[in-house]
């Protein structure tokens, strides 16, 4: 999927180079970046045999997915060009915890020093163990931004749907609809709700 992503964002990066124009082909591109760090790190993640070895990707997760947002943000902004410019720095602003958060002996916020070990079990056998520490109040925090950016960007879209630009507003309206899924299902997922996979960085794909 990081593979994937990098070839699309790489794609949209040329062709804002070659147009020289288009500014949604570089905010794309920007925000298939976040992806790809996303992405990459999951994969480290998911990989760790304990949950302290997965303790320092999950944390590095959460600037990637502020870092995403972000990108979205900007993105639809560009793309719809029906965005409020005040809301916009809302949200930015919004994310400035996380990233202060990150600094040496706040890290605590983002996740807990209490281990939560998910074992998953799944069709035809399939096992799947997550290693990871508890998450923080920062860390929910950031997922209910997350949610506040693809939920201004769905109403972006169905705003550009209702003045008749169907074409370019029905596939970010789906875009956006299934990361929200995605969402839903990760944060109960992460609570300890049910067991299932993480389903961000195919919501990230579906983008």
């Amino acid at each position: 999927m990081a593979s994937i992503t990098a070839y699309v964002g790489a794609y949209h990066l040329l062709v804002f180079f070659r147009a020289r124009r288009g500014r949604e082909h570089l905010s794309f591109a920007a925000m298939c970046v976040a992806v790809v760090i996303y992405n990459v790190l999951c994969a480290a993640l998911y990989n760790a045999a304990t949950p302290q070895q997965g303790a320092p990707w999950q944390v590095w997760q959460t600037l990637a997915i502020g870092l995403g947002g972000i990108g979205v943000m900007f993105f639809v902004a560009d793309y719809v060009a029906l965005a409020s410019r005040r809301v916009l720095w809302i949200l930015l602003t919004a994310f400035s915890p996380v990233v202060i958060s990150l600094a040496p002996g706040l890290q605590h916020l983002l996740i807990t020093n209490e281990p939560q070990v998910k074992h998953i079990s799944l069709p035809l056998g399939v096992e799947i163990t997550y290693n990871e520490m508890a998450i923080g109040p920062v860390f929910t925090y950031e997922g209910a931004m997350s949610f506040a950016v693809f939920g201004y960007a769905f109403l972006l879209g169905s705003r550009l749907y209702r003045q008749g630009q169907r074409d370019r507003a029905v596939p970010l309206v789906w875009a956006t609809a299934l990361f929200c899924v995605g969402g839903v299902n990760d944060a109960l997922v992460s609570q300890g709700v049910y067991g299932f996979i993480y389903l961000s960085e195919y919501a990230f794909m579906a983008l």
